[in-house]
């Protein structure tokens, strides 16, 4: 409202009053301008405000509300009483705890302040406080604005979570994990790396590899290497087997699985080594294992290589013991009536002993097929250790002759007794004495020895013969081993004798050593025995041997071993009625030959049906069954016959190339067993038995 003196202007020129109005009426044009611009400012600060998704407060002096966005009106639930309300009142919202003190802060000039804080719906806010200052720069209050920061919040409790989840499984985890740089200096160490190398992570960190002694002398340059090319960026990743040490001392196999970081990729500059990480596996174990497989590979080989040998060694041993048979058997074909009865004797002779041989390393071969497998019985009672070794060297005494060697012998005059299979212990002695015979040079000397030594049996055997290489000694107990591949050609035997002699004397808690002082020094060989407890057994003893043959130890003198008869010797033996039974018509003539040769009474049969028939019809003393026929299993006919009447009446002998004595049935089903070839004597011994009533 204009107020005008009018006395004033009674008085007042006409141009003059025209003058002022113009000017009041630019001052009121100026002020509506302003209003005008104060109404805009107005307008950008409310749509700013209200457009704002953060909430904000904006606080006098006294810290009480002046105004606020429409985000904090949604927030703190303000409504249009809210304006001059304290700030306090906005403490059931959030936590307020020390915001009084931050804003005071504020106010008093201080730095703007900053928290985070939790509001009652569960959401996280970043608090910012600062100055509301005037035109003139004065702090007129306090400006605060919140930011709803729960997603970066829980992004962030995520990122730790997985980030603690992960140390602790690096913490836990069997594999080390360690942080270096180009110079090879520590910048991390799991406590993985500490349990693997024993160095704490307090001790290793700024240290080099070199500095440490981590890496073994002998993988040093190589692991440089790999470093150098990982530096030059030839590679992000590698892994590397390398031989460490650990705190104490001990070398210990690592495959290291390293990983470079780079820098960023500048178009100005190249490419730089930021730090390796290396994950460390403790791989001794396998080292090991891969090592022994490595060594068992070769041994293989070995073995393979023996194997091979040996195949050969045997075709030429059994071609050998053949040669002379089939040479002498075109002789006695070429001259059916033999004017010169001696050279006929002499092929008879020869054939048996080169036959013989032919048995004996085919018992070779079955002994260490059946010590293999474990199926060497053996049946121990009392025996005289200087009895067994007079029995030995009785079977090689034409060997001994032959050769020219000069035999020292040395036995105890008591009975020195030893708990042991007695055809076992005598094989010993003999492959022991035979070994000696064969590789000393004729004319040579062999000391035999038996003594009793700390609780113990001791048999010593000694000869004047070509002795053994140091390098050959810790092989030469080994079957096929390549001791004996040496001597193949130069002495006969497929190298398995000393094999047996160390497994069986093994089997009775023994031991054997061998010593020579070289090659052309002779050799001596010790077996010791476990002594026998109690008093010697009386009278004869008798039981089926692992071969299924039975065997007779005779209550005998230990100074007159019971010799075996030569083969020219002619017994009287009773005349028997015999039933032959055998798939093989070659094997069942010259078999029936030979009984009927031997004054027996002879029936044959090739199939089981036929021996049924047979027993019936003709009422056999003793039937020699073959165990494998081809219409029923020779187990099956001796079941048969054992719910016979005429079962009581027969003697039943199985005749088999393999032996019945891991089979308890067979026991049971028969009286004895002969392993094929089966010979004179062995049919002798059997027929001799005085038939049962």
């Amino acid at each position: 409202m204009r107020f005008v003196n009018k006395e004033m202007t009674k008085h007042a020129k006409p141009k003059t009053l025209a003058a002022d109005s113009r000017a009041l009426n630019r001052l009121n044009q100026a002020l509506q301008d302003k209003v005008r611009d104060l109404e805009s400012v107005n307008n950008d600060l409310n749509n700013l405000l209200f457009s704002s998704d953060v909430a904000t407060l904006l606080l006098d002096p006294e810290l009480r509300l002046r105004r606020f966005t429409p985000a904090s009106a949604a927030l703190f639930e303000l409504g249009p009483t809210a304006m001059g309300q304290p700030i306090t009142a906005l403490q059931t919202h959030f936590d307020s705890a020390g915001l009084l003190a931050d804003a005071h802060a504020v106010l008093a000039g201080r730095s703007p302040a900053a928290r985070e804080i939790a509001a009652d719906n569960g959401h996280w806010f970043s608090l910012h406080l600062r100055p509301y200052r005037t035109a003139t720069e004065a702090i007129a209050g306090v400006v605060a604005s919140f930011t709803d920061c729960t997603a970066s919040r829980l992004a962030e409790q995520r990122y730790r979570e997985t980030l603690g989840r992960l140390k602790r499984h690096m913490d836990n985890s069997p594999v080390a994990s360690m942080e270096w740089n180009h110079k090879g200096r520590l910048l991390g160490w799991s406590p993985a790396a500490e349990r693997i190398f024993g160095w704490s992570e307090q001790h290793v960190l700024g240290q080099t590899f070199e500095e440490l002694g981590l890496i073994h002398h002998a993988d040093r340059d190589h692991m440089h290497r790999v470093s150098e090319a990982l530096f030059r960026g030839e590679f992000e990743h590698n892994r590397v087997p390398v031989r460490n040490l650990r705190a104490d001392g001990q070398m210990i196999w690592c495959e290291w699985y390293n990983s470079a970081l780079m820098s960023a990729q500048d178009q100005d500059s190249d490419r730089q080594l930021v730090s390796v990480l290396s994950l460390v596996v403790d791989v001794t174990e396998r080292q090991v294992l891969e090592d022994n497989l490595r060594a068992t590979t070769a041994r293989l080989a070995e073995a393979d290589q023996r194997k091979n040998a040996f195949l050969a060694l045997l075709g030429h041993e059994l071609r050998n013991p053949l040669a002379p048979v089939r040479s002498t058997l075109d002789a006695l074909a070429l001259t059916p009536q033999p004017d010169d009865l001696s050279s006929y004797l002499q092929g008879i002779a020869r054939i048996d002993r080169q036959t013989r041989h032919l048995e004996r390393l085919v018992q070779d071969l079955l002994d260490a097929a059946r010590i293999s497998r474990g199926a060497i019985v053996l049946r121990p009672q009392r025996e005289d250790l200087g009895a067994l070794t007079r029995e030995a060297i009785e079977a090689l005494t034409p060997a001994l002759t032959e050769r020219a060697h000069r035999l020292e012998i040395e036995l105890p005059e008591q009975p020195l007794w030893v708990q042991g299979d007695a055809t076992r212990l005598v094989q010993v002695i003999t492959n022991l004495l035979d070994n000696a015979i064969k590789y000393t040079e004729p004319g040579g000397r062999i000391r035999l020895e038996v003594t009793q030594e700390a609780g113990k049996a001791c048999l010593s055997l000694s000869d004047s013969g070509q002795g053994i290489a140091a390098e050959d000694q810790p092989w030469l107990f080994d079957a096929f081993s390549r001791v004996a591949e040496d001597r193949v050609g130069r002495e006969s035997g497929l190298g398995i004798g000393l094999g047996l002699v160390r497994q069986l004397v093994e089997l009775h808690q023994g031991r054997v050593e061998a010593h020579s002082a070289g090659v052309g020094q002779g050799a001596t060989f010790r077996v010791w025995l476990p002594l026998a407890d109690g008093p010697a057994d009386s009278g004869a003893a008798s039981g089926p041997d692992d071969n299924g043959c039975q065997t007779h130890t005779a209550n005998c003198s230990p100074s007159q071993p019971q010799a075996r008869a030569p083969a020219s010797e002619t017994r009287t033996t009773p005349s028997r009625r015999v039933l032959l039974v055998d798939d093989e018509p070659e094997i069942l003539d010259a078999t029936a030959s030979l009984l009927r040769a031997l004054g027996h009474q002879v029936l044959t049969a090739a199939t089981a049906a036929q021996a049924l028939a047979c027993i019936g019809e003709h009422e056999p003393e003793i039937v020699f069954l073959d165990v494998g026929l081809p219409d029923m299993d020779g187990l099956d006919l001796a079941r048969q016959l054992a719910d016979s009447p005429r079962r009581a009446q027969l003697q039943l002998v199985a005749l088999s190339g393999y032996s019945l004595v891991e089979q308890p049935e067979a026991a049971r089903l028969f009286d004895d067993q002969l392993i094929k070839p089966a010979g004179r004597q062995d049919f002798e011994r059997v027929l001799a038995r005085e038939p049962q009533v």
